[in-house]
């Protein structure tokens, strides 16, 4: 990967011949991460810059994030903004509204081994669950490294012992497993069927640009169409991705942003 302003020439001559698809994650991209995702409150300027993003006639927005619809809703605000929640399973935006219908299985099934899931995680203190109805979230951010391997090695039994594997799989992320539905679907699908919605709706084709920070991030960087660019929010730039370029951090995301608006508007 290169630093983001290697790419910059060729970025420009291309959005000077086509209006701009962009799809951004929210924790760790827009916003540093945090100990709990309750703590990753958007600053009013990024809410500020991003209204203004979604005034620009030749830009279409979408943030695409592992959070429940609603809480990435709450924490942006922005109505114009396409929002896809639970890695994609859910999606909403103007003229369009979609849940996975794996989705609908999950969120009978998922809640009720939410009870036994904490009990369990009285073995591993410092590891939490975040019911996302769609999909859990097991998190071992405050787990030490040989403590966080044995509650890896507790989580993939216990999905064994249940018989989750039918329906269920476990995607690994930054200090979090992910139980999701045990569908071809995540963050790169739901963004290729967002941008189809944009170029039909608008007749006219659009260059995406993705922006991420997590694993389950490279899912949308891999399915990128091919004249797409796909940028990783990671400080060294070093390490396997799909990604062309890299940004050190999302105060550097925030400047990319700014590019873009000062680019499109």
């Amino acid at each position: 990967m290169k630093p983001w302003r290697a790419g910059r020439l060729a970025l420009e001559s291309r959005l000077q011949r086509c209006d701009l698809a962009l799809f951004l994650d929210y924790d760790g991209t827009l916003v540093p991460l945090q100990p709990h995702p309750d703590k990753a409150v958007m600053p009013a300027a990024t809410r500020a810059l991003l209204k203004e993003l979604a005034a620009i006639p030749s830009m279409r927005t979408a943030i695409v994030s592992g959070r429940p619809l609603q809480s990435i809703r709450r924490q942006t605000r922005i109505p114009a903004f396409f929002y896809a929640g639970n890695h994609g399973f859910e999606i909403q935006g103007p003229g369009m509204q979609f849940l996975h219908p794996a989705a609908h299985q999950a969120k009978k099934i998922l809640p009720k081994l939410v009870p036994e899931l904490k009990r369990a995680l009285r073995h591993f203190p410092g590891a939490w669950i975040e019911n996302k109805k769609v999909t859990l979230s097991l998190h071992y951010r405050a787990l030490n490294s040989s403590t966080a391997r044995n509650f890896s090695a507790w989580l993939h039994a216990w999905m064994t012992t249940q018989h989750l594997g039918r329906h269920f799989t476990l995607h690994p992320g930054k200090k979090v497993w992910e139980i999701r539905p045990r569908v071809y679907w995540n963050k790169g699908r739901a963004m290729l069927k967002i941008l189809s919605h944009w170029q039909r709706r608008a007749g006219r084709p659009f260059l995406a640009v993705y922006i991420g920070d997590d694993r389950t991030d490279e899912d949308a960087l891999k399915l990128l169409p091919p004249s797409g660019w796909g940028i990783k929010v990671t400080a060294s730039g070093k390490g396997p991705s799909a990604a062309r370029l890299y940004l050190k951090n999302p105060t550097e995301t925030l400047r990319c942003l700014r590019w873009f608006k000062n680019l499109k508007k």
